[in-house]
């Protein structure tokens, strides 16, 4: 006797074809778009807080005619550019443990704006957005482990990064460039 039940309703799959998978994929190509470009953004934060806190440095220890190297770099600023820095390449690859790492260091980062307060308001708002950024139901998707297989039934759809990042990655560049100007000069 055969054990499967004609009359018992249909059992259903997460994604049973490649049309379900690119239709969800096709639902959040914006929110990846705007999570690499997340990726991007905490990718530039790692390294210009690296760069800013050696200028820092080369700054204080001018007058002591002490040219400072990558031992002058704090261990703090390490860790913080470490963390942003493995999120940000996992935001820009959409892999799910990097939604945890860019939390830890959103929310590291704006409890210690919180305790600064009066002059850390601006850092605050941003680490608040991007906090608000990761919990939207949208991104919590795309960065789910399951949207991985999404990912790989899909690989004929190109994600694009969102567009407001190249404006900000110009910033990014121009402000590194004029603080190495102030260096030499």
């Amino acid at each position: 006797m055969d054990d499967i039940n004609p009359y018992a309703a249909p059992k259903a799959e997460l994604l049973p074809t490649d049309a379900d998978a690119s239709r969800t994929r096709f639902e959040h190509l914006r929110t990846e778009g705007h999570a690499k470009a997340l990726g991007w953004l905490l990718a530039a934060i790692s390294i210009t807080s690296l760069f800013a806190d050696w200028l820092a440095k080369k700054f204080r220890w001018m007058d002591f005619s002490v040219e400072p190297g990558l031992w002058a770099i704090g261990w703090d600023a390490w860790v913080i550019s470490i963390v942003a820095a493995l999120a940000g390449v996992g935001l820009i690859r959409l892999h799910a443990r990097a939604w945890w790492l860019a939390v830890f260091w959103s929310a590291g980062l704006g409890l210690a704006n919180v305790i600064n307060l009066p002059s850390s308001l601006v850092g605050m708002v941003f680490h608040a957005a991007v906090l608000r950024f990761l919990f939207l139901t949208p991104t919590r998707r795309v960065l789910h482990p399951s949207y991985a297989h999404v990912l790989r039934l899909t690989p004929h759809i190109p994600s694009t990064t969102a567009t407001w990042i190249r404006p900000v990655l110009l910033l990014f560049v121009m402000w590194a460039g004029f603080m190495l100007w102030l260096t030499v000069r």
